[in-house]
């Protein structure tokens, strides 16, 4: 069992693109099972190789070594984005073909061209009225120039120009370019063979040679010079100084030799065709140089991993680091390559010109060929270009325009996006898109690069991205990959906000990102909490956004919604109401399809979070002690302090480091409450205008949970009240707010206030509004103690997932108090039995030390030797501003705090029941099945545990969830019975699940003498894990319950055994006194029909689920069963996907009559039929979209024409129940009881 259990994790963790089990101190990784995630992308970078890569982001020449050189800069970035991403995705590098025999090392010199050394010509902060000017001639555009400049040098003559542009007639191609490339001149260094006076120039650029020049000071003149574009190239003189101001052929001496030079890819592709009269360099080193082009690609490391099974990087990680080695600062390195190929040298050279289609044409070939990287269907595939210019030459290497070479560049990029390839046979289209990031360009540059990015479906509002400097490289890069990730993702439920008497509600949704792209900005695993109105009236029920954002639900303003989940994204539709009558009109808005992001909620709880100091906050923690104290830097170090519970500052990450361990404890603190600190991982985003960190964390399977009943007297703040008269000195009762809670995986328990629903003052189309303050604001957080030794995980920048507080939390009155119970689910860490009496735990070392002795099950909880283990916890929440702590809860043979509670409520007594959870977080259990009952004191502590084992029947053994109260058959006040499901594997192996129900009597107020009976119901086969739930049906007490589980994404236990959905009639009285029900295993309606009424042979009903189907595991039931006071029972399950192409998987609901397992609209039985059902169900699915569904209309065909399921989505569902609403003017006390709880 134990070796199975670690190599299931293994092949899990890494099929995931994260790292193996290990013991929970070391931050391990835990992902919801419904994460797509299952292919990697392939990615080609494309990097330009051309010689201009010697050049620095402003176009002078620094060499390819240098650390300010595009070269070096986007290597450097590149490998870092590697490194960072080396689990998630495929990669390979391709750059443009050298020639094989032409590179030859040169000696590079940084030009300045069309030099001037007359001051009349420098302007060093010009406005664009100048170039106009110059183009135009306009005389106003040259006063705003002249102004402008000679604010800055006196010397300035607007109608100084140079022999290109005053020989070129205004309107001419030539001078247009000319007067954007040259004019006026905008830097300025000092002549070094004349200090005291300045050279001018607007761009310096490469020159090689042969040999090292030194510094020189070149003119053409005379009959030399062509004031055009393009050969005869203008000859040179070149002398070795050059002295005063003047711009003509004097002042030259020390002649050194004369020449013409040719433009290199750079010059053609930002426009130079010529050096003008004047020209200087000085020397700056050796360099590789081809003034040619072949015209195409080269491969250099095909697609490929980059870990390998065992998270070792592969051979395609090191061949990409070492052909992308900068060699930074060491020219010797980069000269050092002997082969006479340049292409074959063990590091990528810069050399040559710029062949963007060839290359582009070659990434099809290879994309399509049979060394192609696709190796599934749904493999997405993109290419990251990355180039310093355009376009130079053409597949054949010939040179030309960057306006002629476009049109064959673009039809590249289409042809990319259209891309066939054959697998298994069967022809697929692959959109292979192209990301394109421009590296020091000029505004006429980046136009063709856009083009080139639109083509591409990569564009940011019409843009490529681009790098003007080294700081954006690594943005944009940031930009890029976090675009390629993205995702979006719900394991939750939705939670109605309602008043009985009104037609407005609030429905909250919950979504979680593992990966989040704000602008360029990125940060994982972050959480929404979105809250839209919910109209619902006797016939007609719909969410909507608050278009107008006035917190008043407006018929004829706010927009209708619905969700749909297309190509692996979530879309919004919108509609209006023009005539406020409820009713959506026919057709969506022109610009209905929206993204959650462009919705308009009432509020939003991360966004609210985002607005809010992280020292406004107010957050609680337990110390040692089991006080609860605020989580605040000061409490590190006082009396209260609970710092020693993180474990060893020793073991933090670097990042939060500090002079010593108290400093280093406070700055996790700090990070944890919302500060970021540098070299940890990032949480901060810019919003509009506003910049601050994204506090909330992800909410997976924690179901939000309203309490929206607070009453407190008006004259006393502190009195709970029902009525008036509640009251004294003539005070009223009043609703003063609603709060919601959540748990999500930042460490937390959240408490937001939601506000007090009324429709006091409204008339017309406006039926509700939201009343109170700080709608949507934290009121607080929690972090439960066992939580805590898991928080300096949050801070690493590898930081890949924790479940915290991940459990749906629980809300219930005892008494006068409410009360609310959560939990960890599969958070912290778990213990599993070593010798005799004593327990292992995989909680941190350095929080949970030695062994746990539990000779006595009843009184070995809460270890004081163990914080770290996964924990439940008791608050009182009955004054929500005033949270108090009430108890943790955990036990060496508890497992994952999976169950969930039941509250038992016996003469005035107060018992809690948790069930063992599995024991790793793939569902597997190593032990008997538990039941651990609390026993409440007057201040509901707890105050003695029974510990109840079923013995060795059900080794290997978990329960499913409870989250009741139990049935109080004879409504006396008293729980009689508690339900629940469990699974076991008596083998220990995934193949051999089996399950059942345990009734519970719990008739007396001892728990010892409690009965457990796992015989009644035996209509179960296979593992229980959803809430077993009971409801009276046509006056009968019946129980309903389906089988199933889903722990990790192939999850495909007792394959050969389908699941079941079921509902028992339940036969006892209050005493336990009971008839065996009887089940209907031969699916006869009319057995079925003769029985209904004769409580002795009354028959319960199963419906098979379906076995694996074409890419689909078998169908299951994970959520908890829907029960109405309608005589119906809805059922929601699941068939996870089978296939790596398959996202998620796939839901569908089956609404069923209660009594007969028949049809809603079925008749057979008579007396037992239904009438229209009143009421929708609201489903959400892991693909964050969320669904309306009317029993009335969507079970009348079904999928596969059956009527008794509505058609499947995409998506799993979350575990807890979905959400069934009637509608306004029915009795609702009890649904929405169940809704709220």
């Amino acid at each position: 069992m134990k070796i199975r259990r670690l190599v299931v994790c293994l092949l899990v963790c890494f099929m995931m693109g994260f790292a193996p089990w290990a013991r929970a101190g070391t931050c391990d990784c835990a992902v919801p099972p419904f994460i797509a995630a299952g292919v990697k992308a392939n990615v080609l970078i494309i990097l330009d190789n051309s010689n201009s890569m010697d050049e620095d982001f402003y176009g002078n020449a620094v060499g390819s070594y240098s650390p300010v050189s595009k070269s070096v800069v986007a290597r450097k970035a590149l490998i870092d984005m590697i490194d960072q991403l080396k689990d998630e995705l495929r990669v390979g590098l391709m750059t443009y073909r050298l020639s094989s025999s032409g590179v030859v090392s040169r000696r590079l010199h940084n030009s300045q061209y069309f030099a001037s050394y007359d001051p009349r010509s420098y302007c060093p902060d010009p406005p664009d009225a100048c170039v106009e000017y110059c183009r135009t001639g306009d005389g106003s555009k040259k006063t705003e120039c002249e102004n402008a400049c000679r604010a800055d040098n006196g010397s300035f003559d607007a109608d100084y120009f140079d022999s290109i542009i005053s020989s070129n007639s205004i309107g001419s191609e030539i001078r247009d370019r000319y007067c954007a490339l040259v004019y006026p001149k905008t830097q300025a260094i000092p002549n070094p063979a004349d200090p005291s006076n300045h050279i001018y120039y607007k761009g310096a650029f490469p020159f090689y040679s042969g040999s090292n020049l030194g510094t020189a000071f070149c003119i053409s003149w005379g009959e030399f010079y062509h004031a055009d574009d393009g050969p005869p190239w203008d000859w040179y003189k070149c002398y070795g100084n050059k002295s005063g101001t003047s711009d003509d052929a004097t002042g030259y001496w020390n002649f050194l030799f004369d020449s013409y030079f040719t433009p290199t890819d750079t010059d053609y592709a930002l426009g130079y065709a010529d050096f003008g009269q004047r020209m200087t360099w000085y020397y700056v080193g050796r360099t590789w140089f081809n003034n040619s082009s072949p015209g195409d690609g080269y491969l250099h490391v095909p697609v490929g991993d980059l870990e390998d099974l065992d998270g070792d990087t592969t051979d395609t990680y090191t061949d990409l680091l070492d052909k992308l080695d900068p060699k930074e600062n060491d020219a010797s390195a980069y000269m050092s390559c002997s082969k006479g190929n340049k292409n074959d040298c063990d590091y990528v050279i810069n050399a040559g010109l710029t062949p963007t289609a060839g290359t582009l044409q070659d990434a099809y070939d290879y994309f399509l060929g049979s060394d192609s990287p696709i190796q599934e269907r749904c493999q997405k595939n993109f290419v990251v270009y990355v180039t310093d210019g355009l376009p130079s030459v053409d597949e054949h290497g010939n040179e030309d325009t960057a306006d002629n070479l476009m049109p064959a560049v673009l039809q590249k990029i289409d042809n990319l996006r259209h891309l066939t390839k054959t697998l298994g046979g069967t022809d697929y289209t692959f959109d292979v898109r192209t990301y394109v990031l421009g590296v020091g360009l000029t505004e006429a540059a980046k136009a063709k690069l856009d083009e080139m990015a639109v083509r591409g479906g990569t564009d940011v509002s019409g843009r490529a991205y681009y790098a003007d400097n080294p700081t954006e490289m690594t943005d944009a890069l940031t930009g890029i990959f976090a675009d390629i990730l993205k995702k979006t993702a719900s394991g939750t439920s939705v939670s109605i906000l309602s008043e009985r008497a009104q037609k407005g509600a609030n429905v909250m949704q919950a979504v979680f990102y593992p990966e989040k792209q704000f602008g360029i900005q990125s940060v994982n695993w972050v959480g929404f909490l979105y809250n839209y109105w919910f109209y619902v009236s006797r016939g007609i029920s719909n969410l909507r956004e608050d278009t107008v954002q006035d917190q008043v639900l407006d018929l004829g303003d706010d927009y209708v919604i619905s969700f749909k989940f297309e190509n692996g994204d979530l879309k919004l539709l919108r509609y209006e109401d023009t005539n406020g009558d409820g009713e959506p009109d026919a057709q969506p808005l022109i610009d209905a399809n929206v993204t959650l992001d462009e919705l308009k909620p009432i509020w939003e709880a991360g966004k609210e979070l985002f607005q809010m100091s992280s020292h406004e906050r107010k957050i609680y923690t337990v110390n040692d002690s089991d006080r609860l104290v605020l989580f605040n830097d000061d409490n590190v170090t006082s009396m209260l302090s609970f710092s020693s519970l993180f474990g060893d500052p020793a073991s933090f990450d670097t990042c939060l480091a500090g002079s010593d361990d108290n400093v280093t404890s406070a700055n996790l603190v700090n990070y944890v409450r919302g500060d970021d600190r540098s070299g940890c991982r990032n949480r901060t985003v810019t919003l509009g205008t506003t910049t601050s960190t994204w506090k909330l964390g992800d909410i997976v399977y924690s179901t939000p949970k309203v309490a929206a009943d607070y009453t407190l007297c008006s004259n006393d703040s502190t009195r709970v009240c029902e009525t008036d008269a509640d009251c004294t000195g003539g005070g009223s009762c009043d609703k003063v707010e609603g709060v919601v809670f959540f748990g999500a995986n930042d460490g937390m328990l959240h408490a937001v206030k939601t506000g007090v629903l009324t429709k006091s003052g409204l008339a017309g189309d406006r039926v509700a509004k939201l009343e109170g303050t700080d709608l949507g604001k934290e009121l607080w957080a929690f972090v439960p103690k066992n939580s805590l030794p898991y928080l300096r995980c949050l801070a690493r920048n590898d930081y890949c997932h924790l479940y915290y507080v991940d459990l749906s939390p629980y809300i219930v009155d005892m008494g006068n108090k409410k009360v609310l119970i959560g939990g960890m689910r599969l958070g912290g860490g778990v213990c599993e039995k070593s010798k005799g009496n004593n327990y292992t735990c995989d909680a941190p070392s350095d929080t949970c030390s030695g062994t746990i002795s539990c000779p006595n099950a009843d009184t070995c909880y809460n270890p004081s030797n163990c914080v770290g283990l996964s924990a439940y916890f008791a608050l009182d929440i009955t004054h929500p501003e005033d949270p108090k702590f009430l108890w943790e809860f955990t036990h060496p043979k508890l497992g994952y705090s999976y169950s969930g509670p039941a509250v038992v409520h016996r003469d005035g007594n107060y018992y809690v029941i948790f069930a063992s959870g599995p024991q790793d977080r793939k569902g597997d259990s190593e032990q008997n099945l538990h039941t651990f009952v609390l026993s409440l004191d007057s201040d509901l502590q707890i105050a003695d545990v029974y510990v109840h084992d079923f013995g060795k029947s059900f080794k290997n053994a978990f329960g499913g969830r409870l989250f009741t109260t139990g049935l109080d058959l004879n409504e006396d006040g008293n729980t009689d019975f508690v339900f629940f499901g469990y699974g076991y594997s008596p083998s220990g192996k995934i193949d051999d699940w089996k399950g059942g129900i345990v009734k519970l009597w719990t008739g007396d107020t001892d728990p010892t003498k409690w009965d457990y009976n796992t015989n009644y119901f035996n209509a179960a086969q296979q593992p229980i894990t959803a809430k077993v739930e009971f409801s009276k049906c046509f006056g009968t007490w019946y129980v309903y319950a389906g089988s199933g589980r889903y722990f990790f994404k192939e999850d495909n236990y007792s394959a050969s055994q389908n699941d079941r959905i079921m509902a028992v009639p339940f036969v006892c009285d209050a005493d336990n006194n009971c008839a065996q029900p009887n089940i209907n295993f031969g699916h006869s309606s009319a057995e079925v029909c003769s029985h209904l009424g004769d409580l002795n042979g009354i028959k319960g009903w199963y419906i098979e689920l379906n076995g694996p189907e074409d890419g689909y595991f078998k169908e299951r039931m994970i959520s908890d069963p829907t029960v109405t006071d309608q005589n119906l029972v809805f059922f929601t399950t699941t068939e996870p996907t089978a296939d790596i192409c398959g996202y998620s998987g796939r839901t569908r609901i089956w609404g069923l009559n209660c009594a007969t397992g028949e049809a809603i609209a079925d008749l057979t039985c008579p007396g037992y039929g239904i009438n229209a059902v009143q009421g929708s169900l609201f489903l959400q699915t892991s693909t964050g979209a969320l669904y309306r569904v009317d029993p009335n209309s969507d079970f009348s065909t079904g999928n596969g024409d059956d009527p008794k399921t509505n058609n499947w989505v995409q998506g799993v569902p979350p575990e807890s129940a979905t959400p069934f609403v009637p509608p306004f003017g029915v009795k609702t006390g009890k649904i929405l009881h169940w809704i709220e709880k």
